[in-house]
């Protein structure tokens, strides 16, 4: 059986919003499903960030590609003087946006709906076409954000009769970066109305957690059986399986790896962590991986007596090892209305780590009752600044647990996930909730 996966981002495309489909992939291979895939062409794409490590995974994942001019790209050079140095994973620019930031913001919100990667979408469409009749495709799965990548779907579904699977990775328009944007009510209209028209068209909606299928759910009469999530889950490895000496020691590395943006909940624990560096017996290094705001940083390197280790962007192998080697991990759960969908895929290599890990964010989150399964792991609201005080302190007494011993953590493997994926696409278990 051949399958069509449509996404915008694919290797060498770095960041968090490659690596579901990457993996599903890679492992749908491995159960009997060809998996075919079509994307930008790297020259042409508009990605915030490269990992070429990643390119290993998927070099028997057959790829076609298509050219898209990025108006993303665009920006960046005229922002940076290059077209890839200051490429944004959401809104364009942050909350101090200069009157160039607040020109483009207006024309990203009010002149590319839903997205401003929309553009590939012409030759995208052109090529899909050619692929389902070549390759005899009767199913395609569609991946957002972009969410544009959904339109392709609905063309596609028009003229074949194929079964379509929209898979959302993030929310739509309750995505949190959205009240940044400057957006007429038309546009507003306009987005809303096309969001509903991916959800009401596809055969399946498909989506990372609970809540999020929930919140799509309310924008619909449509049947609720075809709604369904499934995890991101962790890719299984050795290295997670092997021993930790546990020795007693007053030297804490709290790691934290991934996007630090200035909309996280990240104040109260900086504030609750210079208490205890001012006091505490324990020796506390701070590493920072990943897209890290540098007014962030600098909030960090102002608290006495903590070491500040920051390393920037590393490719996924590397960010592995430095969840691996930290004593205990950080995490933080954005801040948003709908703050109860939020579930990051890092939350599941975290749990595979075994560590200790701290969550600062809403503790009724999804991410935070999936934390749930290990027993050395805390989430406390962002607004508590004494219990995330608290809670550092009795994170630090806390040790890792082996993850072989974790029985439920086999549940979250990418190996089980895609098993249930394979159940959503050839048995058309619609309506089953793929925990």
């Amino acid at each position: 059986m051949k399958i069509l996966i449509i996404s915008y981002y694919w290797p060498p495309s770095g960041g968090s919003g490659v690596q579901r489909w990457m993996y599903f992939a890679k492992h749908l291979k491995e159960l009997g499903i060809e998996p075919i895939v079509l994307t930008i062409d790297p020259k042409n794409a508009a990605y915030s960030a490269f990992d070429y490590s990643l390119n290993e995974t998927v070099k028997d994942i057959k790829t076609y590609t298509t050219t898209g001019f990025q108006i993303v790209k665009l920006y960046s050079f005229l922002k940076s003087g290059k077209s890839s140095k200051a490429v944004p994973a959401g809104s364009f620019g942050d909350e101090k946006k200069s009157k160039f930031d607040k020109i483009a913001g207006y024309i990203r919100a009010n002149y590319f709906i839903p997205d401003a990667r929309i553009s590939w979408n012409k030759q995208a469409i052109k090529l899909a076409k050619k692929i389902i009749i070549s390759e005899k495709i009767d199913t395609i799965i569609t991946t957002g954000p972009p969410h544009s990548t959904h339109l392709i779907g609905i063309r596609l579904k028009k003229e074949f009769s194929i079964k379509w699977i929209a898979d959302f990775r993030d929310p739509w328009t309750d995505v949190f970066y959205y009240n940044l944007f400057n957006r007429t009510k038309k546009s507003e209209k306009e987005d809303a109305e096309l969001e509903k028209k991916v959800i009401d068209e596809c055969d399946i909606v498909l989506t990372v957690g609970p809540s999020l299928k929930e919140l799509l759910l309310k924008k619909t009469d449509k049947d609720p059986s075809k709604f369904n999530f499934i995890y991101n889950g962790f890719e299984d490895s050795e290295k997670y399986h092997l021993k930790k000496e546990l020795k007693s020691t007053n030297k804490i590395l709290l790691s934290y790896i991934g996007t630090l943006k200035n909309n996280y909940p990240y104040e109260n624990f900086v504030h609750a962590l210079s208490i205890i560096c001012k006091n505490s017996e324990f020796d506390i290094t701070l590493k920072l991986i990943g897209n890290i705001d540098k007014k962030v940083i600098q909030q960090f390197h102002n608290i006495q007596n903590l070491k500040v280790d920051v390393l920037g962007l590393v490719n996924h192998q590397e960010a592995t090892d430095y969840m691996i080697n930290a004593t205990h991990l950080l995490l933080f759960f954005p801040s948003f209305n709908d703050s109860k969908i939020m579930i990051t895929g890092k939350a599941f290599e975290y749990l595979a780590t075994g560590n200790p890990i701290l969550a600062i964010g809403d503790p009724t989150c999804d991410g935070a009752n999936l934390l749930k399964t290990n027993s050395n792991t805390i989430t406390v609201a962002s607004s508590n600044t004494e219990m995330i005080q608290k809670s550092i302190i009795k994170l630090i007494e806390y040790t890792p647990i082996n993850p072989d011993d974790n029985k439920a953590l086999s549940l979250f493997s990418k190996s089980e996930c895609s098993k249930q994926l394979v159940a959503l696409i050839t048995e058309n278990k619609i309506g089953a909730n793929f925990l």
